[in-house]
């Protein structure tokens, strides 16, 4: 609880010092709302689980002075679930607070080098009951992807700094980051958890004419081990990212597809000789296409439909086995010169197996769900 109050002060105190900042470059006011539910059959039980969640951020971004920027986001989640009675039994059927609010530094050198600065500060809710926990992992589970996954976290540092160059026809970017991981309490009167640091790099190029583009790009996250009460338990397997978007543009309207591929590492748990190899728990990738268009109008209107797979291939574990077919569409439009809507709405329709092993079953079942946001963009 005091680690909370003096981040939150800290926070509040560095949104003060932007505020009061000389603005060079003036700055946006976003607001953004979006609700998502995910509908399941529970088999051998009879009945549907259905888990909602509203997510209300709001972010501040400031230019400081040139080549330098600031954004601060924080926000409210709501969550709800129902269904049948499982072997949860008293899982708590709803669960709120507010999430953890991020500031962000971002300092730009010349054309190519960028250098950021980035905290985390645990405004959010912890120190869940027993009750709220079954709840907290439906909403982090991969096979859902709700927007608000984690409702709170310790007080992170994230540094990173990025290089981008010419070279001939081709744009081509590097980047490197490190993701200090501050520990908190997961649930009431345990001991705290503290989630292993984080590195990462990537790479990516890009080759565009008038009409095309192709963007390539991979990145490795490399994972420290977890601890609990001051012993490491628990360290997740490296992610390795490759991803692959062409796109075709004319006139007004712009056609493009998409490919990720994701690739996990083994997971080590504790055994009796410290951390090992753990086949149990491993996730071995996720796989994602998308396509879509946009149009835009000559008043500004931009329309993009879009179509997307998405396919879980996991174990256990909690992250279970999930295939999903997406379909979206966003429109975005001007209300006024410095005023911006935007509006999303998203339809999933495929199959699960077990998303959160405290509220679902094994075994597969029907999965649909329904995503809509709507964002408020005011620029000064």
């Amino acid at each position: 609880m005091k680690t909370q109050l003096l981040s939150t002060v800290g926070l509040a105190l560095a949104v003060h010092l932007l505020l009061v900042s000389p603005c060079e470059g003036g700055g946006r006011v976003r607001l953004d709302t979006r609700y998502e539910r995910w509908t399941w059959e529970m088999e051998g039980i009879g009945g549907d689980a259905v888990v909602g969640e509203m997510t209300t951020r709001l972010s501040l971004g400031l230019t400081l002075m040139p080549g330098v920027d600031a954004e601060v986001t924080t926000g409210y989640a709501g969550a709800s679930w129902s269904g049948p009675q499982t072997e949860a039994g008293s899982a708590a059927k709803n669960l709120s607070g507010m999430l953890d609010t991020k500031l962000r530094l971002t300092y730009r050198v010349g054309d190519r080098l960028l250098m950021r600065v980035g905290l985390n500060g645990p405004t959010g809710t912890t120190e869940l009951s027993a009750e709220e926990l079954p709840l907290a992992q439906a909403l982090a589970s991969r096979a859902l992807s709700f927007d608000g996954n984690r409702l709170g976290g310790g007080f992170d540092v994230d540094l990173g700094v990025s290089f981008a160059t010419n070279a001939g026809p081709a744009a081509v970017g590097l980047g490197a980051g490190y993701l200090l991981k501050g520990g908190y309490t997961i649930r009431e009167e345990t001991e705290t958890y503290e989630p292993g640091d984080q590195v990462s790099l990537a790479g990516g190029i890009d080759l565009s004419n008038p009409a095309w583009l192709w963007r390539g790009s991979v990145r490795a996250i490399l994972y420290q081990a977890d601890r609990y009460d001051a012993v490491d338990f628990y360290e997740a397997g490296d992610r390795y990212d490759g991803q692959m978007t062409l796109l075709h543009r004319w006139a007004q309207t712009s056609l493009w597809g998409s490919l990720c591929l994701v690739s996990f590492g083994d997971t080590k748990e504790v055994g009796g000789d410290g951390l090992s190899e753990s086949e149990s728990r491993t996730l071995r990738g996720e796989y994602y296409a998308e396509a879509g268009m946009r149009y835009e109008t000559h008043s500004g209107l931009k329309v993009s439909p879009t179509v997307g797979l998405r396919i879980l291939r996991g174990t256990n574990g909690g992250e279970g086995k999930a295939r999903r077919v997406d379909l979206g569409l966003a429109t975005v439009m001007r209300l006024s010169p410095r005023a911006g809507l935007e509006v999303k709405g998203r339809y999933g329709l495929g199959r699960l197996e077990q998303a959160a092993p405290e509220l679902t079953n094994p075994g597969e079942s029907d999965l649909s769900g329904l995503a809509g946001a709507v964002s408020l963009m005011v620029d000064f």
